[in-house]
């Protein structure tokens, strides 16, 4: 029997040091797909195409909300059309928040 210390003071240092160690050069990963486990050319680029579009949409989901939320400004749309009545005082109150901002920006 041979001691714990003993060993890992002996063996041969195995364990990657880096993240990069792990990484393989894109032609070389490419050819291993392509030649040992027969992936054709367009099966990788289809791939690639979804990895890319799953990556945009994480992105764009990741970013803060819009200001105004679609229902928000649905909302204002219709009660400027129905000429300003709301049924939600909440939402008046914002608008008149809104306007009055308006109101102070162009006075400046």
């Amino acid at each position: 029997n041979i001691s714990v210390s003993d060993y890992e003071t002996h063996r041969l240092p195995t364990r990657r040091q880096c993240k990069a160690a792990f990484r393989i050069p894109r032609f070389e990963r490419e050819k291993l797909l392509m030649h040992e486990f027969l992936y054709s050319r367009s099966e990788l680029a289809d791939v690639t195409r979804q990895i890319t579009t799953a990556k945009r949409q994480r992105q764009i989901s990741a970013q803060p909300p819009m200001i105004v939320s679609a229902t928000e400004f649905t909302k204002r749309g219709l009660q400027k059309l129905m000429g300003g009545s709301s049924n939600s005082n909440d939402t008046s109150g914002r608008l008149q928040q809104e306007r009055a901002k308006r109101g102070r920006r162009k006075s400046l």
